[in-house]
């Protein structure tokens, strides 16, 4: 009979030599340094594809909105350090905002859609939100709110998809006119906060769990590796709010991939 071979050992020894050579890898600086390097590498590949409400974007199409969305929110007063509450369904506006909120060194609190106006309230209130980023769906749930936390005036609500209340700001509307080129005013590095992500609230009050560009860069990179393969298309299923398809985003980002979004 021929030797019997440690199957097991020699996937755990391969597992090592992925491990060792991933963690000899540099990071980019920030997760905004990551879009820059996707779009260099692949201009012109999908980066996304909201396939249900038909948003598609390149890699060059996204880092030009990002950009100049940055710039809007820039010019609204928005700096680094800011908290922006997000409360979005699955649309291209969601991980665009978030990427330009990374680009500035912002802060996103994303919000379940499913929230209730005390809920959303908590929220706003616990994350120290200083913008609301919010559907036009979700308005009713916005009006319920007895008054906006103090750090948010009116002309800090930003609405998606039109509509909105009075003083409120339409989110396309902040990117017409910017520059497609950002020129960072402050300098976003690894350990810059990118989220407060909240829990579920399951046994109590959601917690605010503080993300940094370090972890979703590492998350990111080590989902899309450890097995050994390179994946190129992805399947975003869950509400962008949860944790899920923000890392999904950047593993295809390093991997000059594409993530197909599901409404829902």
């Amino acid at each position: 009979m021929g030797r019997r071979q440690d199957v097991l050992a020699a996937q755990s020894a391969d597992l090592e030599a992925r491990r060792r050579l991933l963690e000899a890898e540099p990071l980019p600086n920030c997760i905004g340094d990551l879009l820059d390097e996707a779009a260099a590498a692949a201009p012109d590949h999908l980066a996304w594809s909201f396939f249900e409400s038909g948003e598609h974007a390149t890699y060059r199409e996204v880092k030009s909105a990002v950009n100049r969305l940055a710039n809007g929110l820039r010019s609204m007063g928005l700096r680094k350090g800011g908290h922006v509450a997000v409360m979005l369904p699955n649309v291209a506006a969601m991980p665009t905002t978030w990427l330009a909120l990374a680009r500035l060194g912002a802060v996103m609190a994303p919000v379940n859609v499913s929230y209730t106006a005390r809920e959303l309230e908590y929220v706003l209130t616990d994350s120290d939100a200083d913008f609301l980023v919010i559907h036009s769906e979700y308005l009713p749930v916005l009006l319920g709110l007895a008054a906006l936390p103090s750090r948010i005036s009116p002309e800090r609500v930003i609405v998606v998809g039109g509509g909105g209340a009075e003083g409120s700001v339409d989110w396309a509307a902040i990117l017409e006119g910017e520059s497609e080129e950002f020129v960072a005013s402050d300098e976003v590095a690894l350990d810059d906060l990118m989220n407060i992500q909240y829990t579920s609230g399951t046994t109590g009050f959601p917690k605010g769990c503080m993300l940094s560009h370090r972890y979703w860069l590492v998350l990111a990179r080590v989902q899309g590796s450890h097995d050994g393969r390179v994946y190129k298309r992805a399947l975003a299923a869950n509400p962008f709010f949860y944790m899920t398809p923000q890392w999904l985003l950047l593993m295809v980002f390093f991997s000059r991939g594409t993530l197909f979004v599901a409404r829902r």
